[in-house]
This record gives C-alpha cells, sequence and structure tokens, in this order.
C-alpha cells in the first residue's frame, strides 16, 4: 500500500476522478499534494543538484532575499578614515515556521553557517557575511541566474561595492566610492531606465522553477469574504511591472489539464496588471482558469514552505465552488475553518486543519455539473442541497 493509502481507503479512487474529472496525473498530484499537506512533500533530492533548484531558489530570493552592506563605524556618526571597514552580507529570513528551507539552502550550497532563531521576532535568518563565500558562491551563482525582479538592480550595486572593495589596495577611496553608493540600495526610482538591463532577462530566464520560488515568497492564496472569491495575487512595487508582465505571459499560455470538457470555453485571465497605489497586481479569479488550469499546473511543482498549507486549503475552496458544494452547509462550515486559518492566521505548529475534514467534503455529491462552465452552474438554481 502507498502513501496515499488513508486517503485511497476513504475515497474511492476511480470515484474521485470521475468526480474531478482530472487526468491521472492531476487526480494523483492532488491526492498525494493533499495527504503531503501537513507535512508538504519537497523536490526530491535528486533536484537538488541541479539547475532546479538553482532557479527555484532565485525565484525565492526575488521575493525574499536582501543584499546589504555596512560601513563601520558608522561613518555619518565618524566619517571615513583609515579605521572604516565595509561589512557585506547577504540575507534571507523567514517565518520560523519555514526554518527548515533555511537548512536547505545552506546545505545546498555547501556553507556551514548557522541559522540563527530571533529572541524578539518570530523569524529565523540565513545571514550570510563572509566575503570569500559571497564572492565565490553566491555572486556566481546570481551572475549565472539573473535577479528578474527590481531586486536585480540591488544585486547589481552590492555586486560591485564588494567587488572593488575586495579588489582595491586603497581601501579608503574605494570607501568614500561605496558610501555614496549604499544611498542607492534598496531604494526605488522613478527612472525606468535605471532597470532597463534587468528586465531585459526576463523573457529568457523566467521559467516555472523561478515562478514557482517567487510566489512562495511573494504570492497570496487568497478567500474573500464577499462570495467567498477564491483569488490569486501576486504584487510587487510598480518598479517591477515588466516582472509582472512576464508573469502574467507565463501563466497565461499554460495549458489546461489534459481531460478538461470545456477547453475552448475557459476563460483567459484579463491581460491586466493592476495598480495598487504604488504597487501592481496580477490577480486570477476566474474559477473555471483555476480549477481546470492554474491548479493542475501548479500542482506538477512541489512547495518548498509552508505555503503548501495556503495552497492546498485554497485549492479545496476552489474545489467546493466547482462543483458547488460552497452552498451546503458543510461546506460553509469547512470555508469558514479555512478562513481562520490561511496566510498569517495559519503561522504555528498548532495551524494545520484536520484531514478527516477535507476528506468528508471530497466524499460528497457534487451539486454543479462539472463539465458545465462555472457561470452557468452558477446562475441555476434547482441544484438540491
Amino acid at each position: 500500500m502507498d502513501r496515499r493509502t488513508d486517503l485511497i481507503t476513504t475515497i474511492n479512487y476511480k470515484e474521485l476522478q470521475s468526480k474531478l474529472l482530472y487526468s491521472d496525473e492531476t487526480t494523483n498530484n492532488l491526492i498525494n499534494a493533499i495527504y503531503n499537506y501537513d507535512t508538504f512533500n519537497r523536490f526530491p533530492l535528486s533536484m537538488y543538484n541541479d539547475d532546479r533548484f538553482t532557479q527555484w531558489l532565485v525565484g525565492f530570493v526575488d521575493g525574499e532575499g536582501s543584499f546589504k552592506y555596512y560601513l563601520r563605524p558608522n561613518p555619518e556618526e565618524h566619517g571615513i578614515d583609515e579605521n572604516t571597514r565595509a561589512a557585506f552580507s547577504f540575507v534571507i529570513e523567514l517565518h520560523k515556521d519555514d526554518y527548515i528551507i533555511l537548512e536547505i539552502i545552506r546545505n545546498n550550497l555547501n556553507l556551514n553557517n548557522n541559522i540563527h532563531y530571533s529572541n524578539t521576532k518570530d523569524c529565523v535568518t540565513l545571514n550570510i557575511g563572509d566575503h570569500n563565500i559571497l564572492i565565490n558562491i553566491i555572486i556566481p551563482l546570481f551572475d549565472k541566474y539573473p535577479l528578474l525582479t527590481k531586486k536585480g538592480y540591488d544585486y547589481y550595486l552590492w555586486r560591485d561595492a564588494l567587488l572593488k572593495y575586495h579588489k582595491a589596495i586603497n581601501k579608503y577611496e574605494i570607501l568614500l566610492e561605496i558610501a555614496d553608493t549604499k544611498k542607492l540600495l534598496n531604494k526605488y526610482y522613478n527612472n525606468k531606465d535605471v532597470y532597463k538591463n534587468i528586465f531585459s532577462k526576463i523573457d529568457s530566464n523566467m521559467n516555472l522553477y523561478w515562478f514557482m520560488g517567487f510566489l512562495e515568497g511573494e504570492g497570496n492564496f487568497s478567500i474573500k469574504t464577499q462570495k467567498d472569491g477564491t483569488h490569486f495575487i501576486l504584487s510587487q512595487h510598480e518598479e517591477s511591472t515588466k516582472t509582472m508582465e512576464g508573469i502574467y505571459k507565463l501563466i497565461s499560455n499554460w495549458e489546461p489539464d489534459s481531460n478538461c470538457p470545456i477547453k475552448n470555453n475557459i476563460k483567459k485571465i484579463p491581460n491586466t496588471i493592476y495598480p495598487d497605489k504604488n504597487k501592481v497586481r496580477v490577480i486570477v479569479t476566474a474559477v473555471d482558469y483555476l480549477y481546470w488550469v492554474f491548479i493542475p499546473n501548479l500542482l506538477k511543482y512541489p512547495f518548498q514552505t509552508r505555503k503548501a498549507i495556503d495552497f492546498i486549503q485554497w485549492v479545496i475552496v476552489v474545489y467546493m465552488k466547482k462543483h458547488g458544494l460552497h452552498r451546503t452547509r458543510e461546506g460553509r462550515d469547512l470555508i469558514n475553518i479555512i478562513k481562520l486559518n490561511q496566510n498569517k492566521l495559519r503561522y504555528g505548529i498548532n495551524r494545520i486543519i484536520d484531514k478527516s475534514l477535507i476528506y468528508d467534503i471530497l466524499k460528497r455529491k457534487s451539486l454543479y455539473n462539472v463539465i458545465n462552465t462555472h457561470d452557468s452552474n452558477y446562475r441555476r438554481r434547482d441544484y438540491n442541497i
């Protein structure tokens, strides 16, 4: 008996597949994802030594990483003299629930850095400050696999300063130069020309592994109060509009599940990058697109962080909406439970929904005809609860 024993014995596999109408591949991926959602299944070990994990990592750093350097003593207080030194670092800080992924990143990069647990915040940090490691491991990685958001420009400034400082014989002159450069780091610019070189690399370097890493850092699987709207949302500062356009282009070209009965009737996601003050967003809401296209494609690539929990809970709500089960009392109860345990609300080891609640809803008879579009099902009123 394989790993899916409890789910398969609870729900007849063929019965579930006939209800989902997914292909064997998507059905198996969904069953495995539900089975593993409280522990979640990361990349197989074979993937940690090839480009796939590295591309995932670059996307993740585009979302969660930072490049920093400091001058000590503080030149604003003491000026710059022969005692001034520059300290450079590459940092990833996460909620403590995701400490394992920092261990995986550290081990994959063959580092021996300690992972620091904060005494004041619920966070863990991988802080790489050894200049030799930064020059011989971190810089070659990001030179080969470029960052694709505004953060790529921060990396360029940081990299240039570090290499100049490392090579300089006269550190004083370089310190004066990089002190000015530091004022530009992690800032936003109205002049988009500074980003041209970064964004020119999007089409040739953006792929599904980068996207999964970026999604885990920046993505949001949202369940809205109004009509239990299921939204996938990615947000970035407006400087990274080109990145968001690249993401739209990537996901809009995804193919639906091979068994999809309404391939010609699935609404395309709007070719719209939504402005929100100084941010821009990619938002995907159409239930048919989520059910037949978005979810089957994401299920092919295992999550590395505890965002897997948000994803699977959100998938169950999409499933309920597509099958009309959100109209049942049991469905409403489960949606309310999920809302209370989604995204930041699920931080902490006890924020895991009992899988038996998920199994129970999967066993219920669909109220909607899945081969119809969601809009046509939603408009009908002759369903039986």
